[in-house]
């Protein structure tokens, strides 16, 4: 009979620290849940490099040294993103993936991108240097309808991208429809999803 049973820490798949009092208060309550989160990358100021990744990831340490925590760092997409760049994101352990945003679809994304299709150069070469691509899957078209902007974007823009470049780790951010749950399933092991909540859905940590 068992008389004991140990949870382990959890991951956090999606976390909004924000910045200033709120990083502060969010990071510990976080931390002292959590072994470890990916970190999104929307903040007034986006982390776009490297180097803003690797402040941001001190600055969160900082106030989370009293747990055992582990932020896992992402970059906010931007046309920026050079090879050299990219490779500087690869070398960095502290960083797992690029978070891409369409402009406009939701909390400080105004510095997303207006055309999905305008970053297939960048998506080639994450392609050959093996680093995932987080997505936002939804369309900023206002005269899409808000329950179809995540069947849409699959159809104008994922299918396609998945297509052009097979190879290209994809998750699919807190998916919603079964348009999405039928596109991880149907599709090779190169696009996986999260369920609204942080839930896993054909994920685990190592795919990063």
């Amino acid at each position: 009979m068992i008389n004991e049973l140990i949870i382990p820490r959890p991951d956090d798949m999606h976390l909004h620290l924000r910045e200033g009092k709120m990083l502060k208060v969010v990071s510990q309550h976080s931390a002292s849940q959590f072994g470890r989160a990916i970190i999104m990358p929307n903040l007034k100021n986006p982390v776009i490099n490297t180097e803003l990744a690797h402040i941001y990831y001190d600055e969160i340490k900082k106030h989370t040294k009293t747990h055992q925590f582990e932020p896992l760092m992402t970059i906010y997409f931007n046309e920026g993103l050079t090879l050299e760049e990219l490779k500087k994101i690869k070398a960095s352990s502290k960083i797992i993936g690029i978070k891409l945003y369409p402009k406009g679809v939701t909390t400080n994304s105004n510095k997303g991108i207006d055309s999905f299709e305008s970053g297939y150069n960048i998506f080639e070469m994450m392609e050959e240097l093996e680093i995932p691509l987080l997505i936002h899957g939804e369309v900023n078209d206002k005269s899409v309808d808000i329950f179809d902007r995540e069947r849409i974007f699959i159809e104008k823009h994922l299918s396609r991208a998945h297509k052009e470049f097979p190879n290209l780790k994809i998750v699919l951010e807190h998916i919603s429809t079964k348009d999405s749950t039928r596109v991880c399933e149907d599709s090779s092991n190169k696009i996986a999803a999260l369920l609204p909540h942080n839930t896993c859905f054909i994920i685990e940590m190592n795919y990063f």
